[in-house]
């Protein structure tokens, strides 16, 4: 094969050059170190909703375990061990465990020594259920609340609001 004559006419190569693949990197690192933050908040307020929606099923499988088997039931806020506990002389013990950062706050009705790490309930058949609220709240400091009516006895999943010491939300 001759050599070409004339350097030009030979076709142009394709491809991207190495500052090109650093620009289009850099460009996206950017927009994740912008969006990460937010993307976090997200998840943990999402983790933190579907929290108070296992502790709202999870008090009201243990409501519904005091009327079906006719005999009390205790629920246990494990503070420490981000977890809840439920049982009984005819219910099985069941735990419910918090999902990673998120835990127990405050549960009123407070007690003055409050600085236990453990709190628990009994239910008992025939009585009417208490008047109970848990707050959840993440590393983060999102809070949520479940409270349960006492009216309906059915729990109440909401948005945390601020809380004066010692008083039960509605």
């Amino acid at each position: 094969m001759p050599p070409p004559d004339d350097i030009s006419s030979t076709p142009p190569r394709r491809g991207i050059t190495l500052i090109e693949l650093l620009v289009v990197m850099a460009i996206i690192s950017l927009i994740m170190g912008v969006s990460y933050p937010s993307v976090a908040r997200g998840l943990e307020s999402v983790r933190l909703r579907m929290a108070g929606d296992d502790v709202a099923s999870f008090l009201s499988l243990a409501m519904n375990r005091v009327e079906r088997t006719e005999s009390p039931v205790e629920v246990r806020f494990l503070r420490a061990q981000h977890a809840v506990e439920m049982g009984g002389p005819n219910t099985p013990h069941r735990t419910l465990q918090l999902p990673d950062g998120i835990g127990i706050g405050n549960i009123e009705p407070a007690l003055p020594e409050d600085l236990l790490v453990e709190r628990s309930f009994l239910l008992l058949p025939g009585a009417a259920f208490p008047r109970l609220l848990i707050e959840l709240t993440s590393q983060n400091g999102g809070r949520r609340v479940v409270r349960i009516d006492p009216a309906t006895g059915t729990p109440i999943v909401e948005q945390a609001t601020q809380l004066q010491p010692g008083a039960v939300s509605k």
